[in-house]
């Protein structure tokens, strides 16, 4: 193959011989996108294959085999790992930290099962890490919390437990670790960080009062079927005005736990708010008038109006 192309023509032994990837190529530094389900070949976890060119940017490999291989290519140039939607059991590999230039991890819809070690928090460069539905369990590591360039981090549809890390989402944008088996409180700061955007605890059993400060760039807050208690009283940073902070929230969800008191009549001011749901609580006492910005959903089911 001339270098001069910056073609990347990947072979791989197979049950029906060597097979090539004629129709996955991809020049220079795009993403080179291999599907070969049930044609690879996993001996003692190894991925067999070998490369026709050297220059090799970024992998993305979507593979049908029962074990996360540990060797997938170069580790100094692996830059996209995507193994979701496959059969994958047992525990995700330490080996995977060894690929230091990776920025995007999706194990997502297999079966793995066991901890997620606190060295994921060595690949300095992840900014996407998605590991939902799948059976992993115990405590979700607080390592994650160093990554500094990681924005992404989905968990949910697992059986994760014990608290949530403190410090978990101080560079998330996004943070979605609903239906799992997490309890305690919601750690004091975490819906106030200035970063964060969507946030989902929904589905967990979590308990205590909702954090009273929350971020101007939450879009999403899901905190529903959990033991949350209290009354609702949310303010903003700067000024101790209730639920005024949540001028660019679309979403809410407080459903389904032990929320008492009255709705605040200042959430009228909410005129970014789309969906509405506070059923099954234990709230009272006059409905106030809603955001006009109000047309997906509102529900008030199941309380004491």
């Amino acid at each position: 193959m001339p270098h001069q192309d910056n073609i990347w023509r990947p072979s791989f032994l197979s049950p029906i011989g060597s097979f090539t990837v004629g129709d996955s190529v991809m020049k220079n530094d795009m993403t080179a996108a291999v599907v070969a389900r049930k044609l690879l070949i996993s001996k003692d976890n190894i991925l067999l294959s070998k490369w026709s060119d050297k220059l090799v940017v970024k992998d993305s490999l979507a593979l049908n085999v029962q074990s996360i291989p540990t060797h997938l290519g170069k580790s100094k140039v692996l830059e996209e790992l995507e193994l979701s939607v496959n059969i994958f059991d047992g525990s995700i590999p330490i080996q995977i930290v060894g690929y230091q230039n990776l920025t995007l991890i999706d194990l997502s819809g297999n079966q793995l099962s066991g901890i997620v070690l606190d060295g994921i928090g060595d690949l300095a460069k992840l900014e996407v890490l998605i590991l939902l539905a799948n059976r992993l369990s115990d405590r979700i590591p607080q390592s994650i919390s160093s990554i500094t360039s990681l924005w992404r981090f989905a968990a949910n549809s697992n059986n994760f437990s014990g608290s949530i890390p403190g410090g978990i989402a101080k560079h998330l944008k996004n943070l979605d670790l609903s239906y799992n088996n997490l309890s305690g409180l919601i750690p004091s700061h975490l819906l106030s960080l200035s970063n964060l955007q969507t946030l989902d605890l929904s589905n967990n059993r979590l308990e205590g009062q909702i954090p009273p400060v929350l971020s101007p760039s939450l879009v999403m807050l899901r905190l529903g079927n959990n033991l949350l208690d209290g009354v609702i009283l949310l303010t903003r940073k700067t000024a101790k005005l209730t639920w005024h902070t949540g001028q660019n929230l679309t979403n809410m969800n407080l459903q389904g736990n032990k929320l008492s008191g009255s709705i605040p009549a200042s959430i009228a001011s909410m005129d970014s708010l789309m969906e509405l749901q506070l059923g099954e609580n234990q709230l009272s006492g006059d409905i106030p008038r809603m955001p006009m910005s109000l047309q997906i959903a509102l529900n008030l089911s199941s309380n004491h109006f």
